[in-house]
């Protein structure tokens, strides 16, 4: 999706929502999410090549969850979202107004390869 495409994350005040962040090049991407604090529940290995972006959706996910890594644990605003898994955050959303979530790879900030996200 573009920046101009519609807001398609849109929380309300106080929602905690869990968010599912698929990573499906293969590089390594630190997801940062304007003013909200997320915790990591844990990562999850998927087939890419099954994965379908339309009703019904399938994601083709193998394996068990596994729990963040030792340094991941506790309070996060960005995380390392890795090739080939999924990455499930619980983020508090107590600040209403626009905000953004993003990659901080910094060729992608430059293109506008992030979304806004509204807090109602």
């Amino acid at each position: 999706m573009m920046w101009g495409d519609p807001v398609t994350e849109d929380p309300l005040l106080n929602d905690v929502e869990v968010w599912e962040v698929f990573n499906m090049t293969e590089d390594a991407h630190p997801i940062h999410l304007h003013l909200v604090r997320f915790q990591i529940l844990n990562r999850q290995k998927f087939r890419s090549g099954k994965m379908t972006m339309a009703p019904p959706y399938d994601v083709g996910i193998a394996g068990q969850p596994k729990p963040p890594a030792l340094n991941e644990r506790g309070w996060k605003d960005t995380a390392q979202m890795f090739p080939g898994e999924v990455t499930r955050i619980a983020a508090r959303f107590d600040r209403r107004g626009e905000y953004v979530w993003h990659c901080h790879i910094l060729s992608h900030e430059d293109n506008e390869m992030m979304r806004p996200y509204v807090v109602r």
